[in-house]
Parts: structure tokens; sequence; C-alpha cells
């Protein structure tokens, strides 16, 4: 069984984000879709200060890494 501690991580840091559609559907393959998606994604990461290092946007999913000025976690 795995056992989980308490993180204790202050400072910069980077985080792996990825996000599906349901059921996989392959939406994104849709030009109009998959450009509000990266907008939306970009005006997200501005308003929250949060720097997109890269990210791949699939048919069905988006994977990310974004850089964070503070993890805020304690």
């Amino acid at each position: 069984m795995a056992v989980r501690r308490r993180l204790h991580l202050t400072g910069p840091g980077t985080a792996f984000l990825t996000t599906v559609i349901q059921n996989w559907e392959p939406v994104l393959s849709v030009a109009p879709f998959g450009r509000a998606v990266l907008d939306q994604f970009g005006e997200t990461a501005q308003f929250y200060r949060v720097a997109i290092v890269g990210y791949v946007l699939m048919p069905s999913h988006l994977h990310a890494v974004v850089g964070l000025e503070d993890q805020g976690m304690t």
C-alpha cells in the first residue's frame, strides 16, 4: 500500500497537466474548437500568472507543462 506524505514545498516549480474530452471524442481536431481551447488556456495562464513551458494539443486531450512562481504548498 502506498503511503502519502505531506509535502512542504515553497518557491517556484513546474506542473504537468493533462485534460481529456469526455469519452475521448476527437473534437479538438476541428480547428475552431482547438483554437478556442488554446486561446482560453493562454488567457487562464495569464490570469493566474503561470508560464506555459510547453504543450501538446491532441484531438481528444491536452498535455501541458506550466511554470509556477510559487507552489503555494506548506
